[in-house]
């Protein structure tokens, strides 16, 4: 199931993702090296998004936290004691607006993919997870973990290449 979308926003999310795999070291990018792109930007920008919950979790005991939050707070404070405040790795601000909306029309065009499991892996891995815990996590294999983000990046370029000849055509 498709989704339309504007010309110019289509547009606008092609040149972002030609203008970042260009910043990447890719000199003609094709359709799937955009595709690429935006899948890690679009994972990026979920990670930089605001955490509502923030100002609540300061305030409140650690014990309501789950244990992986817990662990990580306490190997952040580890390191923190151990190398002061250099150790401390600091939170990227927030993502401007054009790349939440790139990340929503993003979103938009993956909406009714066939293989959302692939998605899932490809997803999961632009988002710097290691393959070896999405295989394990997905039970599969890292080759698998790869050939799922090989497939959806391909089928992600598919989608841009299309609704841009419609968008073009219209």
């Amino acid at each position: 199931m498709t989704h339309p979308i504007s010309p110019v926003t289509l547009a606008d999310l092609m040149a972002a993702g030609t203008a970042l795999a260009r910043d990447h070291g890719v000199a003609d990018p094709g359709l799937e090296a955009v595709a690429w792109e935006l899948l890690l930007e679009a994972a990026d920008t979920l990670k930089r998004l605001p955490d509502r919950e923030r100002g609540w979790l300061a305030t409140c005991d650690r014990s309501a936290w789950p244990s992986v939050l817990i662990e990580q707070a306490e190997r952040w404070a580890n390191a923190v004691a151990q190398g002061g405040w250099d150790a401390m790795t600091v939170h990227p601000g927030p993502p401007s607006a054009a790349a939440i909306q790139r990340m929503d029309t993003l979103f938009r065009l993956t909406a009714g993919f066939p293989r959302s499991l692939d998605l899932r892996r490809a997803f999961l891995l632009a988002s710097g997870i290691p393959a070896r815990v999405i295989a394990a996590h997905t039970r599969c294999s890292r080759r698998t973990v790869f050939n799922a983000r090989d497939r959806t990046v391909a089928l992600l370029a598919e989608q841009l290449g299309s609704n841009m000849s419609k968008n073009l055509v219209a």
